[in-house]
């Protein structure tokens, strides 16, 4: 699911509204009263066009605007600016990830005290690597078995965590020897 969902729906949409359209447009030649209503539902359709792009713009402009600019995912998701020393940062923001809600992911490099800030705000515990399995991950998969390597879970990372609509948990990974950090949310 993702833009070709809401494609799908605009599609049905625009569908409805061309049958009543050409429906209204059939009967206006037998009936005078079809005929001014179809030319009202014109401006009523319009008008409602309108609105639906506005809410579908504005909905997702946030998820543009963090995709072309990670800072922005970076600030949401740890409460502060990034500071000097994070490096090569790219994320993204997914409105529906692999289990249906948003999943944000970050990578980038930075020193030991911004990953000490990040962690002690984030509710995180430290584990080992392989006691969490997410296989499908390739971001993830590039720490496996190296040296280093700091592994943390938080199962209630969103603040305004709710089961049912938004994503909950999180992994951080840090290799503490050349600064490499992954961040996910799903």
């Amino acid at each position: 699911m993702g833009i070709g969902f809401v494609a799908f729906l605009w599609l049905i949409f625009l569908g409805v509204i061309a049958s009543l359209f050409l429906g209204l447009g059939f009967l206006s030649r037998k009936f005078h009263v079809a005929g001014v209503v179809r030319d009202g539902f014109i401006s009523l359709v319009l008008v409602l066009v309108f609105i639906a792009g506005l809410i579908t713009v504005i909905a997702f402009g946030s998820f543009v605007l963090d995709n072309l600019m990670p800072s922005r995912i970076f600030t949401r998701s740890f409460g502060f600016s990034p500071t000097d020393d994070v490096q090569n940062l790219q994320g993204s923001n997914k409105i529906w990830g692999k289990n249906g809600f948003g999943e944000v992911d970050l990578k980038f490099r930075s020193n030991n005290l911004t990953v000490e800030k990040i962690i002690s705000q984030g509710f995180f515990t430290e584990r080992k690597l392989s006691q969490f399995s997410r296989a499908d991950d390739e971001d993830l998969r590039e720490f496996l078995d190296k040296p280093h390597i700091r592994f943390y879970v938080s199962s209630n990372f969103n603040k305004s965590c709710d089961e049912e609509h938004s994503a909950c948990t999180a992994i951080f990974v840090h290799d503490e020897e050349s600064g490499r950090t992954y961040f996910s949310s799903f």
